[in-house]
């Protein structure tokens, strides 16, 4: 019997942890301190088309098991990734400092106080963006048919989106929230 294994860097919708953490920093912080790593860039893919590429895999004819990458239709930087998030959220482009000699692992921390996030999880996605992560190739888009991705704008916006049934944040983030305009009670 043959596997398919399906690999995706950063899957933008809700429910997934890496956007909770993007979602969470553009949200909450108007200033951000910016390590070196943010300049590494990477392919988010919608959660719609991780479903897509997931249900369509199982119709795929192979031969042996193989794998592949499933990538976004662009390559954004961390610091493209949470400016457009909160470009989509309405508010003001964030302010952000530079700053080369801040660790991942020391930027883990911050990410634990921001975020809501399981820091364990967390932790390892922040390290683990050291550097690029792009796809060797999309090929297998075009195996199942399916050469049309969401764009980040468009998974953002769904992402945010299906959020909106979930209760606001509670604590001191929940206020920076809501001040800042982003109340995500029951409509």
């Amino acid at each position: 019997m043959s596997t398919v294994e399906l690999r995706a860097s950063m899957i933008v919708g809700h429910g997934s942890l890496s956007w909770l953490i993007v979602r969470d920093l553009a949200a909450r912080l108007p200033f951000m301190v910016l390590p070196r790593w943010l300049e590494s860039r990477t392919q988010p893919i919608a959660i719609d088309d991780v479903v897509t590429a997931l249900v369509r895999a199982l119709d795929l004819p192979l031969g042996a098991s193989a794998w592949f990458d499933i990538p976004g239709p662009v390559a954004l930087s961390g610091k493209q990734i949470l400016e457009e998030t909160a470009r989509v959220m309405g508010l003001a482009h964030p302010r952000m400092l530079e700053v080369p000699f801040l660790s991942p692992r020391l930027s883990s921390q911050w990410v634990r106080f921001v975020t809501r996030a399981d820091w364990s999880v967390a932790r390892e996605v922040v390290v683990g963006l050291t550097e690029d992560l792009l796809a060797k190739d999309d090929h297998f888009w075009e195996l199942i048919e399916h050469p049309r991705r969401l764009s980040f704008v468009e998974a953002a916006r769904l992402a945010l989106a299906a959020e909106r049934g979930d209760k606001s944040a509670a604590g001191s983030w929940g206020i920076v929230e809501r001040l800042r305009g982003l109340s995500q009670g029951p409509k």
